[in-house]
């Protein structure tokens, strides 16, 4: 996770959607419609196909939400897997979802503020 300055010549337009791709994905913790996984993931992948060539800011902060979406995704489809619920299934879920709650507002902030940032918790998908 870095705080530094990507570029700060990118409009607040850039800084908006760039955060929104961050945030976006919370929703499907937040309000479980259907399969969550579609939307999480979804959600910042039409974003990052929408403007990837348009704007590197965005399309940077669009695939690193992405890339963390799917990795969150693959942990709670192995935890169904392995836990086929019960009280570690329970768990898992509630660490996956803190994270993505806390790790998606902190890079929604830096994305806003100008700033890169990169998941902790996250493999590279799309590159």
């Amino acid at each position: 996770m870095t705080g530094d300055p990507v570029n700060r010549t990118s409009n607040q337009t850039e800084r908006i959607l760039a955060g929104i791709a961050h945030l976006v994905p919370l929703l499907g913790f937040l309000i479980p419609v259907g399969n969550f996984v579609i939307a999480n993931v979804l959600a910042p992948l039409g974003l990052w196909l929408g403007v990837r060539k348009q704007s590197p800011y965005i399309e940077r902060h669009a695939r690193e939400a992405t890339n963390v979406q799917i990795t969150l995704s693959i942990l709670l489809a192995l935890d169904n897997i392995l836990f086929e619920g019960g009280v570690r299934h329970l768990g898992v879920f509630l660490l996956v979802a803190l994270y993505a709650l806390f790790a998606g507002a902190r890079a929604a902030l830096k994305a806003y503020r100008g700033e890169n940032y990169k998941y902790a918790l996250s493999l590279p998908y799309l590159r």
